[in-house]
C-alpha cells in the first residue's frame, strides 16, 4: 500500500467571500481538511503495476509407456497470469492452466514441451521438459503357453504363463505369483485351473528355501516390478501361493508388498514360529487359503498356532482352510478350483474409471518428484499405499515410490558385492534386531529427509479403518455369511458340518 504524505503551504492566496468555492473552503475547514490536500485526493492516479511473471519451480522430462499418462506443471509468482502450453514450438489448444496432463500417450505425444506465462508486463517461459514414449517389450510368449522371461538390467527370471484369451481382450487378468522350496515355480501345477479360471501365472525362478530374505527379496521384488509393469493385470486381484517353503514365502511376499497382495493360498506352509508384531505387517482384508493333506503332520499341527496369530490381522472370515487325502503334496485341481472361486468372491475388479484415475495420479506424482518435491510426496505415497489398498491407486503408489527412490539414487536393482546364505535362525533373529518395514525397499530410511516408521499405526498418514474389507467392497459383492467356513475344515468330497 503507497503511503501519500501532504504538506499544508502556508502562502496560498485565499479566495474572496463572493466567489463559488466559499462554501467549499468552510467544509474543509471545519473537517480539518486543508483545501490543497483535498484536491490532491480527487485527482486521477496512475494504475498500481502488476509483478511480472516469474517462474519458481516447474517439473522435469519424463518416459512413459503407451497408453499411460503424462504430467507436467509449472509454479509461477504474478498477477493475472495467463498460460499457454507448447510442443515442438507448435501451441496445444486449449492447455491453458499451470498444469499440462495428458492421458492415454501415444507416439505423436512425444516430444518437447513448454509453457509460456504472459501477464501486461512480460512472458516467462519454462525449460523445455521432454516426454518420451516407450513401448512394453514383446515377452515372446504366445497366449496359451508357457516361457521363461528375463528381467532387463538384473539376474533375475521366472515362468509366465498366459491364458489363451490374452491379448485379445482389454480386460485385466487375475494374477497368480508362485514360489517352490526348490525354486522354478509352480506354473505347470497351476497351469490347468489358470487356463479355466483365466489367470496369469508367474513361477518366481529363484526363491527357493535356504535364502535369507534379503536373498528372496532380490529375487521377488524385480520379478514383481516387471510383471506389473509388462502384464495387463487386475491391481484389485494378486494372489501368492507356494508349496512348504514356498508357502511360508507367500506369507513373506504378502507382508512385503502389503498394499498390493490381495490373497494368499499355501499348500502344507506355514508362518515359520514369525510371529513378531513389530516386524510384521498384513494389512487387514487380506485373505489366506490353506490347503494341507491329511497326512501332513508338520504342517497341520501350525494351523491353529498361525490362525491365533493371523487374527491378530484379520478377521475369521478372511482365513479359510481346504483338506485333502494325501501327505506333504500340493493342493489337487479340485482344492484349487475351490480355492480361486472363493478368492475372487471376495474381491472385485477394477473398473476402467479407477485405473485411469489412477495413472493420472501416478503422472502427478512422477512429475512432483522431477520437480525436487519428493520428501513431500513420499508422505502422500504411503497414506495412498495403506489407506487404498489393493487397488489401482495403491498401485500407482507404489510405481511411483520405485520412481522416487531411483530419481534419488538409493534404491538397489544390483545385487551387493557379496550375498550371504544365511540360515533361518540367524535370519530371523537380524531381522528382528533390525525391525525393517516390510513393504518398501531397504535404504528407504537413508533417503534425505525421509524417516520410515517402525510401525505402520505410528505414521500419521495410516488410516487403519478404511483399511477394513468390509469397507473396500459393496455388501452385494460379498456371498451370504453361510458361504463362509471359518470353523470347522472342508474335506474333500465331504460336505460341509452346516449341509
Amino acid at each position: 500500500m503507497m503511503m501519500i504524505a501532504f504538506q499544508q503551504t502556508s502562502g496560498l492566496r485565499e479566495p474572496s467571500r463572493d466567489t463559488p468555492t466559499r462554501g467549499f473552503r468552510r467544509c474543509h475547514r471545519a473537517m480539518g481538511i486543508p483545501l490543497l490536500t483535498s484536491l490532491l485526493l480527487l485527482a486521477p492516479w496512475p494504475p498500481l503495476q502488476a509483478a511480472a511473471p516469474e517462474i519458481v519451480s516447474q517439473s522435469g522430462s519424463l518416459e512413459v509407456r503407451t497408453g499411460g499418462s503424462f504430467a507436467a506443471f509449472v509454479t509461477a509468482e504474478g498477477e493475472a497470469l495467463d498460460y499457454q502450453w507448447f510442443r515442438d514450438g507448435e501451441p496445444l489448444e486449449d492447455r491453458t492452466t499451470d498444469t499440462l496432463l495428458i492421458t492415454g500417450v501415444t507416439s505423436p505425444d512425444a516430444g518437447n514441451y513448454h509453457v509460456e506465462i504472459t501477464n501486461t508486463q512480460a512472458t516467462a517461459a519454462s525449460v523445455p521438459i521432454t516426454l518420451g514414449i516407450t513401448t512394453p517389450p514383446a515377452l515372446g510368449i504366445a497366449p496359451g503357453t508357457k516361457g521363461i522371461v528375463s528381467v532387463p538390467g538384473h539376474p533375475a527370471y521366472y515362468d509366465l504363463y498366459l491364458p489363451s484369451i490374452y491379448g485379445s481382450t482389454s480386460r485385466k487378468f487375475p494374477v497368480l505369483f508362485t514360489y517352490s522350496p526348490s525354486g522354478g515355480g509352480m506354473v505347470d501345477h497351476f497351469r490347468t485351473v489358470a487356463e479355466e479360471k483365466k489367470w496369469i501365472v508367474v513361477g518366481v525362478s529363484q526363491s527357493r528355501n535356504g535364502l535369507n530374505s534379503e536373498n528372496k527379496g532380490h529375487f521377488m521384488r524385480p520379478v514383481f516390478q516387471h510383471v506389473l509393469d509388462n502384464l495387463a493385470i487386475d491391481p484389485n486381484r494378486i494372489f501368492t501361493t507356494g508349496m512348504s517353503g514356498g508357502g511360508w514365502a507367500s506369507f513373506d511376499v504378502a507382508k512385503q508388498q502389503a498394499p498390493l497382495v490381495a490373497g494368499i493360498l499355501s499348500m502344507g506352509g506355514w508362518l515359520g514360529q514369525q510371529y513378531s508384531r513389530d516386524r510384521d505387517l498384513f494389512l487387514p482384508g487380506l485373505l489366506v487359503a490353506r490347503g494341507n493333506g491329511d497326512s501332513d503332520v508338520a504342517a497341520n499341527s501350525w494351523l491353529t498356532p498361525d490362525r491365533n496369530y493371523l487374527l491378530n490381522y484379520l478377521s475369521t472370515n478372511e482365513i479359510r482352510d481346504w483338506r485333502f487325502p494325501g501327505g506333504h503334496v500340493p493342493s489337487p485341481e479340485s482344492v484349487q478350483r475351490e480355492v480361486f472361486d472363493w478368492l475372487l468372491s471376495l474381491t472385485v475388479p477394477s473398473s476402467a474409471q479407477e485405473r485411469n484415475l489412477a495413472s493420472q495420479q501416478e503422472a502427478l506424482w512422477k512429475a512432483r518428484i522431477t520437480a525436487g518435491e519428493g520428501p513431500a510426496v513420499f508422505g502422500e505415497l504411503v497414506e495412498a499405499a495403506f489407506n487404498s489398498p489393493r487397488t489401482p491407486r495403491a498401485l500407482a503408489a507404489w510405481k511411483s515410490t520405485d520412481f522416487l527412490f531411483a530419481e534419488e539414487g538409493r534404491f538397489l536393482r544390483n545385487p551387493p558385492p557379496a550375498l550371504p546364505l544365511l540360515p533361518h535362525r540367524r535370519r530371523d533373529r537380524r531381522d528382528r534386531q533390525h525391525g525393517r518395514f516390510p513393504p518398501l525397499p531397504p535404504r528407504l530410511g537413508r533417503l534425505p529427509g525421509l524417516s520410515l516408521p517402525r510401525n505402520l499405526d505410528e505414521h500419521p498418514g495410516f488410516d487403519h479403518d478404511r483399511c477394513q474389507s468390509r469397507d473396500r467392497q459393496p455388501a452385494t459383492q460379498r456371498p451370504p455369511a453361510d458361504h463362509y467356513l471359518p470353523g470347522p475344515l472342508v474335506r474333500l468330497g465331504q460336505q460341509r458340518p452346516d449341509g
